[in-house]
């Protein structure tokens, strides 16, 4: 049996190649918008950042957007990152 197959793959912001912010999440008059494809559709998912103030409002979004079957590991990371510098918020490593 493949091992590897069993144990998850952890990921961190530093995993994710910063040339990939713009195609996948962007900052626009008070929003983060994810850009989503599936298959040949083009559609993009905003939310507010002011609602997105603290490590727990941004926890609560996460939980809300791992149930979109669109999400991807690469989203949240690009999500993460720029809702804590905009905010101000020190980013917790692991």
């Amino acid at each position: 049996m493949n091992e590897s197959i069993l144990k998850p793959k952890i990921i961190c912001a530093a995993d994710i190649e910063p040339a990939d912010f713009g195609k996948l999440v962007e900052r626009l008059n008070g929003t983060i918008r994810f850009h989503i494809t599936t298959g040949n559709r083009r559609t993009k998912y905003g939310l507010p950042l002011n609602r997105c103030r603290t490590h727990t409002e941004i926890l609560g979004w996460i939980l809300q957007l791992s149930g979109k079957q669109w999400m991807t590991r690469a989203h949240v990371a690009h999500f993460i990152r720029p809702v804590c510098e905009v905010q101000g918020i020190r980013m917790p490593m692991i």
